[in-house]
């Protein structure tokens, strides 16, 4: 079993979505990642978005040989961990100009 690398909120209304030994479980998270806008649109709605087992059976998946689904794994963790550093080199110029400028007021 993985652990969640984030701290995360459920309800009573929890779906576990369980791939078998054919999907890379990595490859499986940006599968799911690419579903995000489409699963919130077909979601029942009270307050929360509620995607349901019967929601979870309906998706279509393309699953690729496990050797090409890590191959693209790896490649959006590569380009996903330099766009995270981009963001952060960004966010950190920001402050420093933020300080400066309450420095010169």
């Amino acid at each position: 079993m993985s652990s969640l690398k984030r701290t995360v909120y459920v309800t009573m209304q929890l779906n576990v979505i369980r791939f078998n030994n054919s999907v890379n479980p990595n490859y499986g998270v940006y599968l799911l990642k690419i579903y995000e806008s489409i699963i919130i649109k077909i979601a029942n709605f009270a307050t929360l978005p509620i995607f349901n087992q019967v929601h979870t059976g309906n998706l279509k998946i393309l699953i690729p040989p496990i050797e090409e689904q890590m191959q693209i794994a790896d490649y959006l963790n590569e380009r996903t961990s330099k766009i995270d550093k981009l963001i952060n080199n960004i966010e950190n110029q920001i402050i420093k100009l933020k300080n400066l400028e309450n420095k010169n007021l």
